[in-house]
């Protein structure tokens, strides 16, 4: 019995908050299977995209504000830390056709305060012009 309990131990590989549970108790796991979605609380991402007419305003190293609908006077900080070095289609999420066929830049900015209060899947605006 104790060789199989340490053969059934459940280690996450970084420290941080469950977000999301893709098994349930008693279920059984084949070896390398995800079982719960980790992120960590200190290594916030938000994912913009650019129109291609304006991607050479943006500088890696960059700071911007960035502001979220659950705390509207507030403002965080975050830093400019990717950009896409080629253009795509606008995600099919935007709401209208003439928006989808533009061309932009995805860019990856990293909050750099706010832990507390910024949850992941929160919408948020990014201000390049209020740091």
């Amino acid at each position: 019995l104790q060789t199989q309990m340490t053969h059934i131990d459940v280690v996450a590989p970084q420290a941080g908050v469950v977000t999301n549970v893709l098994t349930n108790q008693g279920a059984v796991a084949a070896p390398g299977q995800t079982l719960v979605e980790i992120i960590d609380p200190e290594n916030l991402q938000i994912t913009i995209y650019v129109p291609a007419e304006k991607i050479t305003e943006i500088i890696i190293g960059e700071t911007v504000a960035i502001k979220v609908d659950s705390y509207p006077d507030e403002s965080f900080e975050g830093e400019i830390v990717w950009i896409a070095e080629e253009a795509q289609f606008t995600p099919s999420n935007v709401q209208t056709k003439e928006e989808r066929v533009k061309l932009v830049f995805a860019v990856k900015i990293k909050l750099l305060d706010g832990f507390d209060k910024v949850k992941p899947g929160i919408p948020a605006d990014v201000y390049f012009d209020e740091k």
